[in-house]
């Protein structure tokens, strides 16, 4: 069923969220990485890690047709084009003798063998080693003999030397070559093997000379799946200033070449230059985000979260309903979050761990009006963000965290930590021991009988000291 939440298309039956986290223990100080990061999921911090969120699912109710997803019958491809830096350029037959045997290993670094693309990706790149030994170079995506749908060719010289980014700054010489399919190729590549049973192989060729033809040490598998992929990816982009690294929430709807990303949270949160770590019901209609400064610091006196109504979106900002004000918008304190998949309501751990009711002390972020257990979460209403109570999940001297809720409700997963790292003990804020720092995690489950009300926790995957 095609349903619009959020302003965005979603694509109901499927019923998930493709969340990379990363970097879950001790690594969410804004700070230590620039560019696009998955989030370490719904921690009070921004993160080394980052993270990404993919909206693919909601309601399975019944099912539209949608006319932009029925694929058209595969008809056979063949022909070639020139990349921009070789516009004019020919290139050797497959007829043509190998190049000196001191030419270079080619060798195809991606895409991955047997990858599975959906025909809305609208863009990829093929990216091999080396950069430089040859005069030109050849893409060609074929299939077997037995099957020749497809026969296209891209003739590039690689002008231009790739950088590795993880390095920092402007990144370093990658000594690697990139071709950025352009959207012939790409159109005419789904066009014969939308749906189709015979994957195209991805070969690249190399010439010395222009009369000989060298090809890669290997070949790429690739298939293009039936239907589109249809939803949103949001993601924490970071900024770069003379305090440290901070960042925004910035949403982007997938395949579409068009329209830029939208920053998704500079408006609702104007209080914090670090709006970072985030869970989003399934829906799309609400995220919870932890707000930091941009000072590059990793705990959580100064971290606070806030309810945000997605619904706005795109035409206008979201907004933040938990109408707590202070140091950070929003307010609530600091954890790891998750949302009921129908948005109605969600638990947050008690990371920092703050004192109980309103006497209690949460650094930066406004104390919880109840009580809310050490062992256990504090549960929150999903339409205002109003706490509901505090509930005990496990035994006391536990610290559950890092939980996520079932597509159908009715169970969450979370992190039992074999131990909470004490750290900065003595220091300006006292000792820290919050649940970001922790070790030897194992994986419990706890059913959710509806009404506020949780069942007896039980281990799904034992740890054996490691995370």
């Amino acid at each position: 069923m095609m349903m619009s939440r959020a302003g965005y298309r979603v694509l109901g039956g499927l019923g998930a969220i493709v969340a990379v986290c990363a970097g879950m223990a001790g690594l969410y100080a804004c700070g230590a990485v620039t560019g696009y990061q998955p989030d370490g999921g719904t921690a009070g911090n921004c993160g080394d890690g980052g993270c990404t969120t993919v909206i693919i699912g909601g309601d399975s109710g019944a099912s539209t047709p949608d006319a932009s997803n029925v694929p058209t019958p595969p008809s056979p491809v063949k022909g070639s084009t020139d990349a921009p830096d070789c516009v004019g350029c020919t290139f050797p037959p497959d007829s043509a003798p190998a190049c000196a045997s001191s030419a270079p290993a080619i060798k195809i670094i991606y895409p991955n063998d047997t990858v599975l693309i959906p025909p809305n990706l609208n863009v990829i790149s093929v990216q091999w080693t080396p950069f430089g030994g040859y005069q030109s170079y050849e893409v060609d995506f074929e299939q077997t003999a037995a099957n020749p749908t497809t026969d296209w060719r891209v003739v590039t010289k690689c002008a231009t030397q790739t950088n590795d980014m993880q390095t920092g700054g402007n990144g370093t010489p990658s000594g690697g070559c990139e071709l950025t399919v352009d959207p012939l190729t790409w159109s005419k590549l789904v066009q014969a093997n939308r749906g189709g049973s015979t994957p195209l192989t991805v070969t690249v060729r190399g010439s010395t000379d222009g009369t000989c033809a060298t090809p890669s040490t290997n070949t790429i598998h690739m298939s293009i799946a039936e239907q589109d992929l249809i939803g949103t990816y949001y993601y924490w982009k970071s900024t770069v200033s003379a305090n440290g690294v901070g960042g925004q929430i910035f949403a982007k709807v997938f395949g579409d070449l068009t329209d830029a990303e939208q920053n998704v949270t500079s408006a609702a949160i104007q209080n914090a230059t670090c709006n970072g770590c985030h869970s989003l019901s399934r829906d799309g209609s609400r995220m919870v985000v932890y707000s930091d400064d941009d000072d590059s610091d990793d705990e959580y006196s100064d971290v606070a979260g806030s309810l945000l109504d997605m619904t706005p979106l795109p035409a206008n900002p979201a907004s933040e309903l938990t109408g707590i004000t202070g140091v950070r918008v929003g307010g609530q304190p600091p954890g790891f979050s998750a949302v009921h998949p129908l948005a109605t309501q969600y638990v947050t751990s008690n990371g920092y761990p703050c004192s109980n009711g309103r006497a209690g002390t949460c650094g930066t972020a406004t104390p919880y009006r109840a009580a809310v257990p050490t062992n256990g979460w504090a549960l929150y209403s999903g339409a205002n963000g109003t706490l509901t109570n505090g509930v005990t999940i496990g035994a006391a001297g536990q610290r559950p965290t890092m939980p996520d809720w079932s597509v159908d409700g009715t169970t969450l997963v979370y992190v039992q930590p074999g131990s909470v790292a004490q750290y900065d003990v003595g220091g300006q804020f006292g000792t820290r021991n919050d649940d970001m720092h922790m070790f030897g995690g194992s994986l419990y489950t706890v059913p959710y009988n509806g009404n506020g009300a949780f069942g007896t926790p039980t281990v799904f995957l034992q740890s054996n000291g490691e995370n």
